[in-house]
């Protein structure tokens, strides 16, 4: 990734789900500098998945961006 800074990887708690983490970095995306956080997460023995958020990193803290990320993570539901 060009111009990738990592901003660190921690264990989090959501939904019950047995692994669970945050990785968040910075890096280039189309000449802007951008924000990203991946939730990545086992849901079961043979299933996982991730979440992938990105905003310009200036905007990370906006109302537009943070309303992205909390209705990603609140609604999120895996069906069959």
């Amino acid at each position: 990734m060009s111009g990738y800074k990592g901003l660190g990887i921690k264990s989090v708690d959501w939904h019950g789900y047995p692994t669970v983490a945050d990785w968040e970095f910075e890096r280039d995306q189309d000449g802007k500098r951008v924000r990203v956080l991946n939730r990545g997460f086992k849901a079961d023995s043979s299933h996982g998945f991730a979440i992938l958020i990105t905003c310009e990193a200036s905007k990370w803290d906006d109302k537009e961006c943070v309303t992205l990320r909390r209705t990603a993570f609140d609604t999120f539901k895996i069906t069959d």
